[in-house]
């Protein structure tokens, strides 16, 4: 993520950052630990800005995730009681899109949330989640391929055309 003029990098062992302008970002000493978060030694997974700030995804494994955003000057938490498990952070616009393991949760830019979706024609575990122009969304599910929704409650599912399983071996034509 770019924010304030620095390229932020989440690891497994915290976050590290490096000028925006610096010449040779492949060189190691362009990049210095961030010790200025509230845990500056856990794995961070997710990270992007939105709305001025920046958010980062602790992955504390199943179900205990935390979400910290930095107001440009200090770091915070986002929702200190959501520990769902945060499989993607994404902003568009003036969205921010959180897909959690079953659900996914959409943010305006004053950080209320506008939108649940958990059940579209089915329980969901999403990947990942994109909206277009048209204000669909399009979640990559884990079991039921893509999904299209506006809403959370209408929905569509989009699957290729080819077999129900990987261990198919033979394919004939009819």
């Amino acid at each position: 993520a770019i924010y304030h003029g620095r390229i932020y990098a989440c690891t497994d062992n915290g976050v590290y950052y490096a000028s925006q302008s610096s010449p040779n970002l492949a060189n190691y000493s362009a990049w210095h630990f961030d010790t200025s978060l509230i845990y500056p030694h856990l794995p961070y997974t997710e990270m992007e800005v939105f709305n001025g700030k920046l958010f980062l995804n602790y992955d504390g494994g199943y179900q205990k995730d935390t979400l910290f955003v930095n107001n440009g000057s200090s770091w915070g938490y986002f929702n200190k009681q959501d520990v769902e498990q945060k499989q993607e952070l994404r902003a568009y616009d003036d969205l921010l899109i959180i897909t959690n393991l079953y659900n996914v949760k959409v943010f305006d830019q004053s950080l209320n949330e506008v939108l649940n979706i958990y059940n579209p024609g089915g329980g969901i575990q999403p990947q990942s989640t994109a909206r277009d122009n048209s204000g669909h969304y399009w979640i990559g599910d884990t079991f039921r391929g893509l999904i299209k929704t506006t809403n959370g409650w209408d929905n569509s599912d989009v699957k290729p055309n080819g077999p129900f399983s990987k261990n198919v071996f033979e394919l004939q034509a009819c």
